[in-house]
Parts: C-alpha cells; sequence; structure tokens
C-alpha cells in the first residue's frame, strides 16, 4: 500500500499530537469530499490520521495535510 501499510503503532509523541490536533478537520473534509457518511466513518478516519501523524517523514519533502489526506482516504 505505498508507505500507508499497517504498521504497529506506538504511543505518539507530543509532536506527532500536535500533527493531530492541528489537523483534525482534514478528517471531515476527506468525509465530504469523497461523499462518506461521517457517523460510519469517523473512527477509521481519526486512526487513519493517527496512524499518518506517526509514520510521517517530514525529511520526505511532502506537506503532512497532504500525506495525511491520502492516508485516510485510502483507509476507508
Amino acid at each position: 500500500m505505498g508507505g500507508f501499510a499497517s504498521k504497529k503503532v506506538e504511543k505518539l509523541t507530543d509532536a506527532q499530537r500536535k500533527l493531530v490536533e492541528e489537523n483534525h478537520n482534514l478528517i471531515y473534509k476527506v468525509l465530504y469530499d469523497k461523499g462518506f457518511n461521517i457517523e460510519e466513518w469517523y473512527d477509521v478516519a481519526a486512526i487513519a490520521l493517527c496512524n499518518a501523524a506517526a509514520l510521517y517523514k517530514p525529511e520526505k519533502d511532502i506537506k503532512f495535510a497532504t500525506y495525511a489526506y491520502t492516508s485516510i482516504y485510502f483507509s476507508i
């Protein structure tokens, strides 16, 4: 799954939690953009956002929002 494969994720660091908090609205953006039911898919999207924060590599020269949006979408 090209960088979005399942991986056991340990507790998020403070920096990773900050990424999740600052980008929480991406969950709603993906769900609205793609026409998914919020009540049905919110949990999956939230977990995907946390996983994206844990796996994100800033040195890869891609914005976190782009990485997380794609991760959420492919998780659904």
